[in-house]
């Protein structure tokens, strides 16, 4: 019962700073299917949470003081503008659990001037789509494989 729950605490911190690692990581401990799910999808939520609570106090206390603003027109920066101009909070959102991290993601939707309840909603749609979809994926290979 123990390992099972410290096992759940896995897959939630690891899809806490890559979703795609909660996947990974829910299949390899040998956690059910939809216990895998919903860790993978609380993990990312914390992180969004976590964030867009503390968005102001981090950009204010730590990001600037570190990390203070460099080049405004670098190749990354434009990469992340025009997908904002394109597909706004939707595609950063959809992006987020496979290409970028969940910090990642709701900080640049938080930089773009996104409302907390509205990046919360967006991002747990896309962790609910994407949680589901690639947990399902993986254990139905798993199936396959062995």
């Amino acid at each position: 019962m123990l390992s099972n729950v410290l096992s759940f605490f896995t897959v939630v911190l690891f899809s806490m700073f890559k979703f795609f690692a909660g996947p990974l990581t829910g299949l390899a401990l040998k956690l059910p299917l939809l216990a895998t799910i919903c860790a993978t999808i609380l993990g990312m939520m914390v992180s969004v949470l976590f964030v867009s609570f503390s968005g102001p106090f981090m950009k204010e206390k730590v990001i600037n003081r570190f990390w203070p603003t460099k080049v405004l027109f670098s190749k990354k920066n434009r990469k992340i503008v025009s997908v904002w101009k394109k597909y706004g909070l939707v595609g950063v959102a959809f992006l987020t659990p496979i290409l970028l991290s969940p910090i990642i993601g709701t900080m640049i939707a938080a930089r773009f001037g996104e409302n907390p309840p509205r990046i919360i909603l967006y991002m747990f749609v896309s962790a609910l789509l994407w949680g589901i979809g690639l947990c399902v994926i993986l254990y139905q290979i798993k199936q396959v494989v062995a």
